[in-house]
């Protein structure tokens, strides 16, 4: 009861969960998707989170690749939808 935590504890984590479940094929505009589709999405991102960790990369940069993630698969969704 007497602990104290941070206040920027989960800053980035609705940027992965956005991410997760648009990898994962959830349409933006109209909400379609699977879970079996956001779970892949969110392992993959965490592959993708997991290899910029291991190689040192900086935190920002990490949240730059995966706001290029979102951009990426927002544009293929819009692509295939045409």
């Amino acid at each position: 009861l007497n602990s104290i935590s941070s206040t920027d504890a989960g800053l980035s984590y609705e940027l992965d969960a956005i991410a997760g479940a648009i990898i994962g094929g959830t349409a933006m505009n109209g909400g379609r998707g699977s879970i079996a589709g956001t779970v892949a999405g969110v392992f993959i991102l965490g592959i993708i989170s997991n290899a910029l960790d291991m190689w040192g990369a900086p935190v920002n940069l990490q949240g730059l690749v995966k706001g290029l993630i979102i951009i990426v698969a927002v544009l293929i969704q819009r692509q295939s939808n045409d």
